[in-house]
């Protein structure tokens, strides 16, 4: 009846021990994990066990549970700490989330700006070229005029050389001989 008690106990503390592991594993977050193997509950649950085989499956039962513990003690502190970095990030969420539509509306502000300040200086420059146009035109115009002038202005000198041709010389005023 010895040998009976020890799988039975073992039996006993795996099914707990998996029921445990189950309750936890559901309320765990996903990245802990605890792995039970097909070879470790086959060993424990079989029927013909001999004395040694028995104390192997409760030392490697010992040793699972004990693994199980260190694993459950780290995901618990790797869910604390990830628990706190969550409540700072929730924290800092809103703060986060403000400062971004502030930035966007500062963004939004300063692209209108530009757009205004690009749109009034197109306009200058529209109103540039039509001046420079405008006194290119003048220009052309004044040149014209002074291209008319002068032509006139060569005229009238040819026309002047040829009446002082047409015309006799004049005689020049001296001192009369007789007198």
């Amino acid at each position: 009846m010895g040998r009976n008690v020890q799988p039975t106990i073992a039996l006993s503390l795996s099914l707990l021990c998996l029921a445990l592991l189950a309750l936890i594993e559901a309320s765990a977050p996903p990245p802990c994990k605890v792995k039970v193997t097909y070879s470790m509950m086959s060993r424990l649950t079989s029927k013909n066990r001999t004395e040694g085989d028995c104390a192997e499956a409760w030392m490697d039962l010992q040793s699972y549970l004990q693994q199980t513990a260190q694993n459950l003690t780290e995901c618990l502190e790797r869910e604390a700490s990830a628990t706190a970095s969550d409540a700072a990030a929730t924290a800092c969420q809103p703060l986060f989330e403000q400062l971004e539509q502030e930035s966007e509306a500062v963004r939004l502000q300063l692209n209108k700006d530009m757009q205004n300040k690009l749109l009034y200086e197109e306009i200058e420059i529209a109103k540039a070229k039509n001046a420079i146009a405008r006194i290119k035109k003048e220009i052309v115009s004044v040149q014209g005029e002074f291209k008319g002038y002068y032509q006139q202005l060569l005229l009238i000198y040819i026309d002047a050389g040829d009446t002082r041709r047409a015309l006799p010389p004049v005689p020049t005023v001296g001192v009369l001989e007789g007198d």
